[in-house]
């Protein structure tokens, strides 16, 4: 419990103040508190000793995923937090060691001791060798500016919810395009392809959705949405460009609003690094882990979610389901993509739907920025819409 509620303060002030100095102290109150443990006389010192360590704890996670955001770009990030985490299973088991063969022989308030008490030297080497880097460093977007309050930190939380988000005040007269992100993903990832459009033809709107959640129910949710913007703007032209798993989405959408609506809107979809034949580690998730992501059982290869984008019925029985004859489809994928398999990104069957396939030499994220993707994007805008 103080663990979880001091994380909330503690993280606030890493993002105002420095960060490795934050994990120093954090370092610090943990490791004298763990050593102070095995000083305890009496219950409630043990308890105090305790809260303490949580209290401590609290303040290494925060301020080392912002110091790490840092350190690494998109593209590596995922990698240097896994390690990161990898310390906490190491940590347990060195405990359970150490503690053990500590307790057996020298009793378990040496254990304490022993365990805690080179956390303080550990402390200050970290804080006379860390650097720290510029915020937003890794991505080239250094910068002072000052923080929200925490107030409004908790408003905007509350007050963003699924749906589709205008960048700019409606025009009928100009094409929307929406963007769908993946797993994991946020809307400004797709950034520098937004900032690409022709802004006096196009306009940018963007789809924000919980990408843990069963994808069947997003793209219910998503049709629901643009049924009801299309009564309330009576647009007759949408233009789809999805990322990743929001691919999934967007494909699920097309053909469900398909059959809901006389007007179909939809005359262009762009799709960019989807996992058309699923993600083996989502299986191995849903297989071996305790807690299982509820979008992990429609991304694992050979799901019916999956299976059901492309036929009719069970798979095996062959009855293609392909997409509307009036959506124009581009596939585009990163060669250079280690999040998805190659051959789950041009599976057959989305390849063949697709009017032309563009192989782009980028990781699963750094397509959505690369200079290419956003000149193909443009070059298929134009050609669509003469």
């Amino acid at each position: 419990v103080f663990y979880t509620f001091a994380g909330i303060p503690i993280a606030r002030l890493a993002d105002r103040w420095v960060r490795r100095s934050v994990i120093a102290i954090g370092l610090t109150v943990w490791s004298a508190m763990t050593a102070l443990s095995g000083g305890a006389q009496a219950f409630w010192q043990l308890a105090l000793a305790r809260i303490g360590v949580g209290v401590g704890e609290a303040a290494g996670s925060p301020p080392s995923h912002s110091l790490i955001a840092d350190y690494f770009p998109p593209e590596r990030r995922a990698t240097a937090l896994s390690i990161y985490a990898m310390g906490i299973h190491v940590g347990i088991l060195f405990g359970f060691l150490a503690g053990g063969w500590i307790n057996e022989f020298f009793g378990w308030r040496m254990a304490f001791f022993v365990v805690g008490a080179p956390g303080i030297a550990l402390a200050v080497l970290l804080r006379l060798t860390v650097r720290e880097p510029p915020r937003g460093h890794s991505e080239g977007a250094a910068s002072d500016a000052a923080l929200p309050g925490t107030g409004e930190v908790f408003r905007f939380l509350w007050d963003v919810r699924p749906g589709i988000y205008f960048l700019e005040e409606y025009d009928p007269a100009r094409i929307p395009v929406l963007f769908v992100h993946g797993a994991l993903g946020y809307p400004q990832e797709f950034t520098a392809l937004i900032e690409s459009l022709d802004r006096e033809r196009f306009q940018p709107w963007v789809f924000f959705y919980p990408s843990g959640a069963r994808l069947g129910g997003i793209s219910e949710f998503l049709t629901q949405t643009v049924m009801n913007m299309q009564l309330r703007h009576g647009f007759d032209d949408l233009v789809v460009v999805a990322h990743s798993m929001g691919g999934l989405v967007s494909r699920d959408f097309i053909l469900s609003l398909r059959e809901s609506v006389v007007d179909f809107p939809v005359r262009l979809f762009v799709s960019l690094s989807t996992p058309w034949g699923g993600v083996p580690s989502a299986a191995s998730g849903v297989r071996s882990s305790p807690f299982v992501i509820a979008s992990w059982r429609d991304i694992a290869p050979g799901s019916d979610f999956l299976a059901g984008l492309f036929f009719e019925g069970p798979a095996e029985q062959g009855i293609r389901r392909s997409l509307p004859e009036e959506v124009s489809f581009y596939l585009l994928f990163g060669v250079g993509d280690e999040t998805i398999p190659l051959s789950s990104a041009v599976r057959w069957e989305a390849a063949r739907d697709a009017r032309a396939r563009w192989p782009l030499a980028y990781d699963h994220t750094g397509i959505l920025r690369s200079p290419e993707a956003a000149e193909l994007l443009g070059e298929i805008l134009a050609s669509e819409y003469r």
